[in-house]
């Protein structure tokens, strides 16, 4: 879910794009929610949301492991069972 002006930027480069939905986020991407935009991100067993003003790298996506970089913003984490 995107909502607003989310901005994406591929592992590896410099150059930031918008973000669609749907897009694969392999680690090293990383993701910008500017002001008053939120995105979401399913990575399987967790939900992932963005507030405004956030960037978050992804570090590590394995089956029993992630780990984020939050830089800066709000990020809130909804685990499934």
């Amino acid at each position: 879910m995107v909502a607003g002006a989310v901005s994406f930027r591929p592992a590896g480069t410099v150059e930031w794009d918008s973000a669609t939905p749907n897009y694969p986020l392999p680690i090293g991407d990383h993701l910008w929610t500017e002001r008053n935009a939120r995105a979401e991100v399913d990575l399987g067993d967790a939900v992932v949301r963005l507030g405004p003003q956030t960037d978050v790298g992804i570090l590590n996506l394995e089956d029993r492991t992630i780990q984020l970089r939050v830089t800066s913003g709000v990020v809130n984490i909804h685990l499934r069972d």
